[in-house]
């Protein structure tokens, strides 16, 4: 009987025993997903938990720092950024500081209109015509008759190619200043954008009026001559430019490009190797340098005296000088007339 009995507990233990590894299989095929005790409870009941008593951990005893090493955090003062020293940044051309240090100067005194006026200049002179724009913007809430404002949006709205705009804001200029230069010399350059060359060529005219040594306004009207293929006028524009300024190597090289038309090869290649001079980055006039490498010890057709053409310019400013003279005594006399 007790053998028997043996035999049964041994055949009672296989049995489970098989059953037990045949459930962990089960458990180690579920799918990672699967939370292991939604299985368990489908297949068994919990095992029960050994409570093993813990002793209470000993209450901690607080730190107490002193007060007098407890670190008061103060605010920090802000950096007050004077005019002068932005403007130090500017007058060294270090832009970049100049836009930092108007920004944070305008931030301070809002109701400067030089302030506002400055970070457009500064802007400007970074390439960043919009944000030049809006400080221009921003001087002229506070001060419409700015006229530096004026004129310097202009150019940044030119640059941004709004030269509808820019019209707008240079005619609004002359409304305060109707005898500014840098008006019509702008205004030349819109018309020019335009392809209104005629307008464009009375603009600089203008400008010329007001200031016969203006070198830029002498300069664009010349392109404008080159452009309509008329380099017998543009020669003598040049050749005063140059001689009024010549610390530009854009104009030396417009020049050379003209003396190459009039046959000039030898004093073309001069004016380019000027230009390079002045400026060794000067793409277009190295460009036309090497166009003539093979060709520049070709004499010169005809000789050109640089200095005769430059007189030849200036008379003619003074005959618009004399013209706008008697157009303006016309018309103060009948103004007299009319009891005006």
């Amino acid at each position: 009987m007790t053998n028997q009995i043996k035999t049964s507990t041994r055949r009672i233990s296989s049995i489970a025993l098989s059953g037990l590894t045949a459930f962990c299989f089960i458990l180690s095929g579920c799918g990672a997903e699967e939370k292991s005790e939604n299985s368990s409870s489908r297949h068994r009941a919990a095992a029960p938990v050994q409570v093993t008593s813990t002793p209470a951990p000993a209450p901690v005893t607080p730190t107490v720092v002193p007060k007098e090493a407890v670190l008061e955090v103060k605010e920090e003062t802000p950096v007050v950024v004077t005019y002068a020293d932005a403007e130090a940044a500017f007058m060294a051309k270090d832009y970049n500081a100049a836009v930092t240090r108007f920004s944070d100067y305008t931030a301070q005194n809002e109701s400067n209109p030089w302030g506002h006026y400055m970070l457009g200049l500064s802007a400007y002179r970074t390439g960043d015509s919009e944000t030049a724009k809006s400080a221009y913007r921003a001087a002229l809430a506070l001060d419409e008759g700015h006229v530096k404002s004026w004129i310097n949006l202009s150019r940044a709205q030119l640059a941004l190619g709004e030269t509808a705009d820019a019209m707008e804001s240079l005619a609004q200029a002359l409304v305060y200043d109707s005898a500014s230069v840098d008006v019509y010399r702008l205004q030349g350059r819109a018309y020019h954008n335009m392809g209104q060359h005629p307008e464009a060529i009375a603009a600089y005219k203008q400008a010329l009026l007001f200031d016969d040594s203006d070198a830029w306004s002498m300069n664009n009207l010349a392109l404008i001559y080159i452009e309509d293929e008329q380099f017998d006028q543009a020669l003598p524009v040049l050749a005063l430019a140059v001689e009024t300024n010549g610390s530009q190597a854009v104009f030396f090289n417009n020049l050379g490009m003209v003396l190459e038309h009039h046959g000039q090869i030898q004093t073309a290649a001069a004016m380019y190797s000027k230009a390079l001079e002045i400026d060794e980055s000067n793409s277009k006039a190295q460009a036309n340098l090497d166009r003539l490498d093979g060709v520049k010890e070709a004499l010169d057709i005809e000789t050109v005296d640089l200095t005769v053409e430059a007189e030849k310019f200036r008379a003619s400013l003074l005959e618009w000088q004399g013209l706008n003279e008697v157009e303006n005594e016309e018309e103060l006399w009948y103004e007299t007339e009319d009891g005006c």
